[in-house]
């Protein structure tokens, strides 16, 4: 699976780190960066008694419309988790969604980094406000008259998804696999809540769709993080900072945190979910984490609410040495969630 770059850039500082123990005699995992099929020099490579490595020299030049991905080639045992961080150094915030194999029907995504699913779960909340635009759309599967994919920019209104944008790739009006659209744009405010929702049609199934973006926020130089689970199956569960976290019910933290590759204060932290906690003093709360420990930034939802934030505290960090996490803590019993989405600035 890959993604379309929709801003020129530099990707680099690239980290790599496994949950819990070296990954056996013998083995090794390499960690490559692809650039339109071809391997680049930005790697790194886990040997058998490593549990983690890091790039920190390469830079590697893109440009709008360059296909990238990261490929992992791996021998002996593959029975590890991994978590893997770099930088994408550009004018404004870039942004993957989608991704997923055999895609039929409608499939749904968070909007700033890749998370595929076919029940509606996925969703992003934006701590800070600015205007999404440049998208670049890559699909693979469609290959004969008639096929087409159709994806919807949508937001929640604290009841319904409703679409904002459309982009329609058809095989016989557009061609084969990339389509851009550089002329719509969708202005952004703080505590908005997005998601991708994409179809196909004809022979099918699609084998994958991804969608890259641009984020321009309002106030120069601004970036933000944003993750979320689509299930709550304990009263605390951890997550890594951004992504979709399938079904995540565990309350471990091994695996879950992610090594930062750029240093930054964390600050303006943004909760949201699909349906209020329920009375009686219920709640959903979202903390960010360093290296395993409670930060002051967290942000708590009560009902009736469906969303909260904490625009006080913060949080540094410094590349390399600490791991960012979110813990997602509620009472008991609270009414059932699809989504709970956090975002917070995070500014280097």
């Amino acid at each position: 699976m890959q993604s379309v770059a929709p801003s020129s850039g530099r990707i680099h500082s690239l980290y790599v780190e496994l949950a819990g123990t070296a990954i056996g005699a013998g083995d090794s995992w390499v960690f490559t960066l692809y650039k339109n099929g071809i391997a680049t020099a930005l790697t790194v490579t886990i040997g058998e008694a490593a549990t983690s490595g890091s790039d920190l020299a390469t830079r590697i030049a893109v440009v709008a419309g360059d296909v990238i991905q990261w490929y992992i080639a791996m021998t002996g045992t593959l029975s590890h988790n991994f978590n893997l961080s770099s930088v994408y150094e550009a004018a404004n915030q870039p942004m993957f969604g989608l991704y997923g194999l055999g895609i039929s029907g409608s499939n749904y995504s968070p909007v700033n980094t890749p998370g595929n699913s076919t029940t509606e779960d996925q969703a992003t909340i934006f701590p800070i406000a600015g205007t999404i635009r440049n998208f670049y759309f890559d699909d693979s599967g469609m290959d004969a008259a008639g096929d087409e994919v159709t994806y919807y920019l949508q937001s929640w209104d604290g009841s319904v998804w409703a679409t904002e944008l459309t982009f329609v790739h058809n095989y016989t009006a557009d061609g084969l696999r990339a389509k851009s659209d550089l002329v719509q744009t969708l202005a952004v405010a703080a505590g908005d809540v997005l998601r991708w929702k994409v179809t196909e049609t004809g022979t099918g199934p699609v084998q994958y769709a991804s969608v890259g973006c641009e984020f321009v926020p309002t106030t120069a130089g601004d970036k933000f993080i944003a993750g979320s689970l689509d299930v709550l199956g304990s009263t605390a569960a951890y997550s890594g900072p951004m992504g979709s976290n399938d079904d995540f019910t565990s309350n471990a933290q091994i695996g879950s945190n992610l090594q930062v590759p750029a240093n930054g204060t964390a600050s303006t932290l943004y909760i949201a979910c699909n349906a209020a906690p329920g009375a009686t003093a219920k709640y959903i709360e979202a903390t960010l984490t360093k290296d395993g420990t409670d930060q002051s930034l967290t942000a708590r939802i009560t009902d009736p609410a469906l969303s909260a934030n904490d625009t006080v505290n913060t949080s540094s960090f410094t590349k390399g040495t600490n791991d960012m996490g979110v813990h997602v803590a509620t009472s008991a019993s609270i009414a059932a969630q699809e989504w709970v989405a956090w975002g917070f600035k995070y500014r280097s």
